[in-house]
């Protein structure tokens, strides 16, 4: 999003530390930085999760041998990825939040020169999800259907939030919509008035996300 800035490529050579800074507008009350990983071919996954003025980062099953991250002050963070090699190549997220909620994310395409070359997958819709997330891999449908994609986790009912987003092929991932079970969604601005899109929350641990009348355009990644 606009609130959020992050370089666009990094260029690294092999085994050099690649630091990816973020920064955002969005105030001091979004002190939570979020950074997420998705290698080629491969679903989007949680690195690390970091508070300010906290040095005990929360890198999950994450080697810290690996990564290292910083977070000296609520509106600014880093992510060092150790050591490159070829295949720590993909796109590198930073996300930015409150205590209430995850709102804006932005993306590095971290290229590690080496000897492998890029991957590229093509799908009508394409989802991805984490461990704990349950989305279909794919989804075919044609021009003018609509498309329902479905989303459920196994976290547990304090994880009643839910949000979508969209990336375009070459464009920057978009969240389009953010959900409370039983509440109005919240479209960001630019779709507010757009009737492409619809969602649905019925409970905690559920949702989904409905893309109308489909055109070529629609095709690309959705995220749960």
């Amino acid at each position: 999003g606009s609130d959020v800035t992050q370089p666009a490529v990094l260029w690294k050579n092999k085994s050099e530390d690649a630091t990816i800074d973020c920064s955002h507008k969005k105030g001091e009350l979004y002190f939570q930085m979020y950074w997420f990983r998705q290698l080629p071919g491969k679903t989007m996954e949680l690195v690390v999760f970091t508070t300010t003025g906290s040095s005990k980062h929360d890198f999950g099953s994450f080697s810290q041998e690996k990564f290292s991250a910083t977070k000296a002050k609520a509106e600014s963070g880093a992510l060092t990825v150790k050591s490159l090699e070829p295949a720590d190549e993909g796109l590198y997220f930073c996300a930015v939040g409150s205590a209430q909620r995850c709102r804006r994310i932005k993306y590095s395409n971290l290229t590690v020169i080496g000897e492998q070359e890029n991957a590229h997958l093509f799908f009508a819709l394409r989802v991805t999800a984490g461990s704990d997330v349950d989305q279909p891999a794919m989804l075919w449908r044609n021009q003018g259907d609509n498309a329902t994609i479905s989303c459920k986790h196994s976290k547990g009912s304090s994880y009643y939030q839910m949000y979508w987003y969209r990336q375009l092929p070459g464009e920057m991932m978009k969240q389009i919509v953010y959900t409370i079970a039983s509440s109005k969604p919240d479209f960001e601005a630019e779709f507010k008035l757009d009737e492409k899109f619809s969602v649905t929350k019925p409970d905690a641990m559920s949702g989904t996300f409905t893309v109308h009348k489909l055109v070529p355009g629609d095709q690309g990644l959705y995220f749960c």
